[in-house]
């Protein structure tokens, strides 16, 4: 079996177009505290389906995990839950937590801010579409 190589030109071309720009997206809100496992609200009819199997489940047969973690942190937020629930709800799920230490190498304060960094953009983002929404309604 011929193995084929790929042509290096559309690799770099590839990685050009998809590279990370060393930007992260960080909130600008303070990161709230942390809830005991004991004290977060059941999401389990606030949340759908899909978004409940990963954070139960693991981010699996998908392409790209931090994607579905920021979708699934959006799902919370329109839940109605507080920025301190859904970053303790992220934060409870192995599978998110998973998800923030593997992309922090395993640090747990800063797979924390990964979570926070990454849900308040969300939190930005649908309370913003709401307010835009609401003005355009006027």
């Amino acid at each position: 079996m011929k193995i084929a190589t790929p042509d290096p030109a559309l690799l770099l071309g590839y990685h050009a177009k998809h590279k990370s720009d060393g930007k992260h997206v960080k909130s600008d809100h303070p990161m709230p505290e942390i809830l005991p496992k004991e004290d977060l609200p059941n999401t389990s009819d606030r949340v759908g389906p899909k978004h409940l199997n990963y954070l139960e489940n693991g981010f699996t047969n998908t392409l790209d995990r931090s994607h579905d973690l920021q979708v699934t942190t959006k799902n919370l937020y329109s839940a109605g839950l507080s920025d301190s629930e859904v970053l303790s709800v992220l934060w409870h799920s192995p599978a998110s937590r998973q998800v923030a230490l593997e992309h922090r190498h395993g640090s747990d304060s800063k797979a924390q801010r990964y979570l926070w960094d990454r849900g308040g953009s969300v939190f930005l983002d649908t309370n913003l579409s709401k307010i835009s929404g609401s003005l355009l309604s006027v």
